[in-house]
Protein backbone atom coordinates (compact mmCIF):
# COMPACT_ATOMS: atom_id res chain seq x y z
CA UNK A 1 0.00 0.00 0.00
CA UNK A 2 1.59 3.46 -0.56
CA UNK A 3 0.12 5.27 2.34
CA UNK A 4 0.74 8.82 0.95
CA UNK A 5 -1.36 8.28 -2.13
CA UNK A 6 -3.94 6.30 0.27
CA UNK A 7 -6.72 7.73 2.84
CA UNK A 8 -8.60 6.27 5.18
CA UNK A 9 -10.59 9.10 5.44
CA UNK A 10 -11.97 9.09 9.42
CA UNK A 11 -10.29 5.39 10.02
CA UNK A 12 -6.87 5.01 11.29
CA UNK A 13 -4.24 3.85 8.16
CA UNK A 14 -2.95 0.80 8.64
CA UNK A 15 1.14 0.23 9.13
CA UNK A 16 0.78 -1.81 6.42
CA UNK A 17 -1.48 -3.76 4.00
CA UNK A 18 -0.90 -5.61 0.85
CA UNK A 19 -2.66 -7.94 -1.88
CA UNK A 20 -2.34 -11.14 -3.44
CA UNK A 21 -4.77 -11.28 -6.04
CA UNK A 22 -4.86 -14.53 -8.46
CA UNK A 23 -7.63 -15.56 -10.92
CA UNK A 24 -7.87 -18.90 -12.44
CA UNK A 25 -11.11 -18.99 -14.65
CA UNK A 26 -13.65 -17.04 -13.86
CA UNK A 27 -12.67 -17.54 -9.72
CA UNK A 28 -10.58 -14.43 -8.44
CA UNK A 29 -8.88 -15.12 -5.06
CA UNK A 30 -8.16 -12.30 -2.87
CA UNK A 31 -5.29 -12.58 -0.07
CA UNK A 32 -5.10 -9.23 2.18
CA UNK A 33 -2.41 -8.59 4.82
CA UNK A 34 -2.99 -5.71 6.99
CA UNK A 35 -0.68 -5.24 9.69
CA UNK A 36 0.35 -8.74 10.00
CA UNK A 37 -3.14 -10.14 10.19
CA UNK A 38 -4.09 -12.27 6.71
CA UNK A 39 -7.77 -13.05 5.12
CA UNK A 40 -8.84 -14.77 2.00
CA UNK A 41 -11.65 -13.76 -0.13
CA UNK A 42 -12.50 -15.97 -3.26
CA UNK A 43 -15.12 -14.40 -5.37
CA UNK A 44 -16.45 -14.96 -8.62
CA UNK A 45 -18.00 -11.89 -10.64
CA UNK A 46 -20.78 -13.16 -12.19
CA UNK A 47 -23.09 -10.35 -10.84
CA UNK A 48 -24.96 -12.85 -7.94
CA UNK A 49 -24.49 -12.46 -4.29
CA UNK A 50 -22.74 -15.20 -2.77
CA UNK A 51 -21.36 -15.33 1.21
CA UNK A 52 -17.98 -14.49 1.09
CA UNK A 53 -17.16 -14.75 5.62
CA UNK A 54 -19.02 -16.86 7.76
CA UNK A 55 -18.43 -15.25 11.34
CA UNK A 56 -20.13 -16.79 14.37
CA UNK A 57 -22.39 -13.64 14.84
CA UNK A 58 -22.84 -12.58 10.87
CA UNK A 59 -22.55 -13.40 7.32
CA UNK A 60 -20.60 -10.88 4.83
CA UNK A 61 -22.69 -11.27 1.18
CA UNK A 62 -20.76 -9.96 -1.60
CA UNK A 63 -21.81 -9.36 -5.47
CA UNK A 64 -19.44 -8.90 -8.00
CA UNK A 65 -18.99 -7.87 -11.44
CA UNK A 66 -16.99 -5.84 -14.61
CA UNK A 67 -18.09 -2.67 -15.13
CA UNK A 68 -16.05 -2.20 -18.04
CA UNK A 69 -12.33 -3.04 -16.89
CA UNK A 70 -13.45 -1.75 -13.44
CA UNK A 71 -14.12 -5.00 -10.86
CA UNK A 72 -16.87 -3.87 -8.83
CA UNK A 73 -17.76 -5.30 -5.18
CA UNK A 74 -20.52 -4.67 -3.45
CA UNK A 75 -20.48 -6.19 0.04
CA UNK A 76 -22.88 -6.18 2.99
CA UNK A 77 -22.52 -7.47 6.57
CA UNK A 78 -25.54 -9.39 7.90
CA UNK A 79 -25.36 -9.67 11.52
CA UNK A 80 -27.14 -12.40 12.75
CA UNK A 81 -30.48 -12.09 14.93
CA UNK A 82 -28.41 -11.72 18.54
CA UNK A 83 -25.81 -9.90 17.03
CA UNK A 84 -24.91 -6.35 18.07
CA UNK A 85 -23.22 -5.49 15.30
CA UNK A 86 -24.67 -2.63 12.22
CA UNK A 87 -25.42 -4.21 8.97
CA UNK A 88 -22.43 -1.99 7.13
CA UNK A 89 -22.80 -1.69 3.42
CA UNK A 90 -19.81 -1.26 1.18
CA UNK A 91 -19.12 -0.63 -2.24
CA UNK A 92 -15.15 -0.78 -3.70
CA UNK A 93 -14.18 0.39 -7.63
CA UNK A 94 -11.18 -1.71 -8.23
CA UNK A 95 -8.98 -0.23 -11.25
CA UNK A 96 -5.88 -1.17 -12.63
CA UNK A 97 -3.29 1.19 -14.29
CA UNK A 98 -2.67 0.54 -17.74
CA UNK A 99 0.89 -0.62 -16.70
CA UNK A 100 -0.68 -3.04 -14.08
CA UNK A 101 1.93 -1.77 -11.61
CA UNK A 102 -0.87 0.27 -9.86
CA UNK A 103 -4.43 -0.78 -8.16
CA UNK A 104 -6.38 1.77 -7.11
CA UNK A 105 -9.78 0.72 -4.57
CA UNK A 106 -12.13 3.36 -4.43
CA UNK A 107 -14.08 2.67 -1.42
CA UNK A 108 -17.53 3.96 0.17
CA UNK A 109 -18.79 2.17 3.58
CA UNK A 110 -22.15 3.04 5.15
CA UNK A 111 -24.07 1.90 8.18
CA UNK A 112 -27.52 3.37 9.85
CA UNK A 113 -27.18 6.64 11.47
CA UNK A 114 -23.58 7.45 10.17
CA UNK A 115 -22.16 9.24 8.04
CA UNK A 116 -20.85 7.01 4.77
CA UNK A 117 -17.07 7.08 4.77
CA UNK A 118 -15.23 7.44 1.64
CA UNK A 119 -11.68 5.72 1.27
CA UNK A 120 -9.05 5.74 -1.70
CA UNK A 121 -6.48 3.12 -1.06
CA UNK A 122 -3.52 2.79 -3.61
CA UNK A 123 -1.60 -0.34 -4.24
CA UNK A 124 1.93 -0.54 -5.87
CA UNK A 125 2.55 -3.84 -7.51
CA UNK A 126 6.21 -5.60 -5.63
CA UNK A 127 8.25 -7.62 -7.95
Amino acid sequence: MDPQKSNFGPLALPASAGYVIRQTGNMVMLQYTQDGQSSRVDIVPDGNEHVTETAPDSQTLTRAYWSGAVLVLESRLKPSPSSKRLPVQWISRWTLSPDRKVLTIQRRISAPERDPIQQTVVFTREK
